[in-house]
């Protein structure tokens, strides 16, 4: 008796690209069952469409790492993010108006050097602030994923198609920091500095930046620097090759850009 193959063809509906494939079935000449082998699949890219070409990642959570396989599910779960959310009119609580705002691509970062393994900051502390944001505002539909600064410090990209006001996220984000007192060490290191030095260190001594600078400078020291910048928001418009821009950005090569922290030298 031969073994049988059979070729089922197989469909996979994103939104700017249509995946083909055969998945094939072995008949065992034992047991007379189907056994699943392997698919093989071409593709058949539609205007707009994002690469999908593989990065070699390795999967390796100590050296945050992502594997092939995720990077291709960040892109498709990105671009359906964009694709199925409506564009609409947004008026700010300082009845600033947005008009045609589809998605929120937000950075949190950390204000002072990190004291804790990732996997903790990410457990205690970006899970309370996802846990406020989906209760308070519905945040239903987003995307997150984490990448460490040159200085080691990891933060987090969120990408969502719920509008959230700059200051509340930013005053939720601080608070949650706090928790661990990173709002404390990074008020305790700025107390330190003067206006000259933090020309130097913020701003690189570039002239055409010190009135800036100076009113920075003098804001935070009003606020006995207890509100850091820890968060950016960019409101992303009807515009597909940003969405293009965002599915990339999310699933581009991690071993480019880690620094290795060693508060995570070891694997969970």
């Amino acid at each position: 008796m031969t073994n049988e193959i059979s070729f089922i063809p197989t469909f996979s509906l994103e939104p700017n690209k249509i995946t083909s494939f055969n998945t094939v079935y072995k008949k065992s000449k034992y047991s007379g069952k189907w056994h699943h082998i392997s698919k093989f699949k071409s593709y058949s890219n539609l205007k707009n469409s994002v690469s999908d070409k593989s990065d070699n990642s390795k999967k390796l959570w100590h050296n945050m790492t992502i594997s092939d396989n995720a990077n291709r599910n960040l892109k498709r779960k990105i671009n359906w993010l964009y694709y199925l959310a409506q564009e609409k009119q947004v008026i700010t609580p300082r009845k600033t108006t947005i008009t045609n705002f589809k998605i929120a691509f937000i950075t949190l970062t950390l204000p002072a050097k990190q004291k804790s393994p990732t996997k903790e900051i990410t457990n205690n502390l970006l899970n309370q602030f996802l846990t406020e944001m989906r209760g308070r505002f519905k945040m239903e539909n987003y995307v997150w994923r984490l990448e460490f600064q040159k200085n080691g410090n990891v933060h987090y990209h969120i990408v969502t198609d719920t509008y959230i006001d700059f200051y509340i996220m930013k005053n939720c984000w601080n608070r949650v920091l706090q928790k661990e007192n990173y709002i404390t060490d990074y008020s305790n290191k700025m107390k330190k500095l003067s206006l000259s030095d933090y020309f130097k260190k913020y701003y690189k001594s570039d002239s055409s930046l010190f009135a800036k600078c100076k009113e920075n400078y003098t804001k935070q020291l009003k606020e006995n620097w207890s509100n850091p910048p820890t968060i950016n928001v960019k409101s992303v418009i009807s515009n597909k090759a940003i969405s293009g821009y965002l599915s990339k950005y999310f699933a581009k090569d991690s071993k480019n850009g880690v620094i290795k922290n060693d508060l995570d030298n070891y694997k969970y």
